[in-house]
C-alpha cells in the first residue's frame, strides 16, 4: 500500500488533504450568532465549506463598510495535487478562508502595494481584519490578536488549493518560523505533508498556490515558475525582503469593489444580489467571468449575450440554440450536397 501511494504521488503529484482533527476545527464560539461554519465532507471529490463570512469575534468600523454575510460556498479539493510546472498566482479577493469561516486575503491593497506595512498600509480593527465594500470581512495578515493564540502547530484555515495554513510556533523547529525558513509560496513539507504558515513577515500567508485550485478565480494563472523569479508574475519586493506572485488584475477588478466570484455562481442558493448582471457582466470594465451566471452553459462565451437585456437568461439560453440549429443545418445542408 506504501508503494502504491508512493508511485500515486510521484505520477499526480497527489498528497493526503485535510486531516480529521483539521476538520474538527472549524467551528464557531457560539458567542457572535451571525458567525457560522460548517464542512460537508460528503462528496467524493471536495470539502464544501459554507460559512457566513461574520468573524468570530468582535468588529470595529474602521473604514465605511460593515462586515455583512458572505454566504461562502466553497469547494476545496480532498486530495490536493501539486500543479507538475509553475505554481498558481494569488489574485485579488479570497486565496483561503479560516477555521472560523473569514476569507483570507493577499498582502495587496487594491493599488496592487503592502497592505500590512508601510506608508501604504491600510486600517485594520482591532482583531486584524476589515471588511470590504461588499461587506467581505477579510485578513491580510496573521490575525493574532483575536483568532490566532499562539500555540505551537496551530491550525488556522485552508487555502483554496486544499492545503492547511498553519500559524509561525512551530513544534519541530521548537519557534518561530519565518518567511526565510519556507519555500516560495510560503509552506514546507511537515511528515511528508504540505502545508502553508502564516508569519509576522512578507507576504504573511501565500506567496503563491502550491497546488490546484477547484474555484474560478479572476485572473487565476499558473505562471510562477519556482525556479525562475524573473518569470510572469514574481515580484521582488526587496523593501520588505521577498517575492510575491500576484495575478494580474482583472480590468476593473479590485478589492471589494465586487463579491467574491464563487459567491455569484449558479449553483449558490445564496447567490449576493449585488452580482452583476448581463449588463455590468458585458462592460469593459468588468471581467468576463462574471458572465458564466448566465453564459456559462454556453461555453463561457460572453458574445452570446452581448445584446441581450439584463437578467435575460432564457433570451441568452435562446440565442445559443439559434447558433448552434444554423451550424447543425448547414452542416447537413453541407452533407446533402
Amino acid at each position: 500500500m506504501m508503494l502504491i501511494s508512493a508511485i500515486t504521488l510521484g505520477i499526480y503529484g497527489f498528497i493526503d488533504s485535510l486531516t480529521v482533527t483539521e476538520l474538527s476545527k472549524f467551528s464557531t464560539s457560539g458567542n457572535f450568532p451571525q458567525s457560522t461554519v460548517r464542512v460537508d465532507t460528503t462528496p467524493s471529490d471536495r470539502y464544501l465549506i459554507y460559512a457566513s463570512g461574520i468573524p468570530d469575534h468582535p468588529w470595529e468600523k474602521v473604514n465605511p463598510n460593515d462586515a455583512t454575510n458572505q454566504n461562502y460556498n466553497i469547494s476545496i479539493p480532498k486530495i490536493p495535487g501539486y500543479n507538475n510546472g509553475a505554481h498558481g498566482c494569488v489574485p485579488m479577493g479570497m486565496i483561503g478562508i479560516t477555521r472560523t469561516g473569514v476569507a483570507i486575503f493577499n498582502p495587496l491593497n487594491v493599488d496592487l502595494e503592502n497592505a500590512v506595512e508601510g506608508q501604504t498600509r491600510e486600517t485594520f480593527d482591532s482583531c486584524d481584519g476589515h471588511p470590504t465594500n461588499a461587506g467581505s470581512y477579510h485578513y491580510h495578515k496573521i490575525p493574532d490578536s483575536c483568532l490566532y493564540k499562539g500555540e505551537a502547530d496551530e491550525f488556522i484555515g485552508v487555502a483554496l488549493d486544499g492545503f492547511p495554513i498553519y500559524g509561525p510556533n512551530a513544534s519541530d523547529v521548537n519557534g518561530l518560523l519565518t518567511s526565510t525558513d519556507l519555500d516560495e509560496c510560503h509552506g514546507r513539507e511537515v511528515n511528508g505533508a504540505y502545508r502553508y504558515h502564516a508569519t509576522e513577515t512578507w507576504p504573511y500567508f501565500l506567496g503563491c498556490f502550491k497546488g490546484v485550485v477547484l474555484e474560478n478565480l479572476p485572473g487565476l494563472q499558473y505562471i510562477c515558475e519556482p525556479a525562475n523569479k524573473a518569470s510572469s508574475g514574481w515580484e521582488d519586493w526587496k523593501e520588505w525582503n521577498g517575492y510575491l506572485c500576484n495575478c494580474p488584475p482583472p480590468e476593473g477588478q479590485g478589492d471589494g469593489k465586487m463579491p467574491d466570484p464563487f459567491q455569484c455562481r449558479a449553483d449558490n442558493p445564496y447567490r449576493p444580489t449585488n452580482c452583476p448582471d448581463v449588463q455590468e457582466c458585458m462592460n469593459n470594465n468588468n471581467p468576463p467571468m462574471f458572465c458564466y451566471d448566465i453564459c456559462r452553459q454556453q461555453g463561457s462565451r460572453p458574445e452570446f449575450c452581448k445584446t441581450l437585456p439584463a437578467n435575460d437568461n432564457q433570451a441568452c439560453s435562446i440565442a445559443a440554440i439559434k447558433i448552434f440549429t444554423i451550424l447543425l443545418t448547414t452542416f447537413i445542408a453541407i452533407c446533402l450536397i
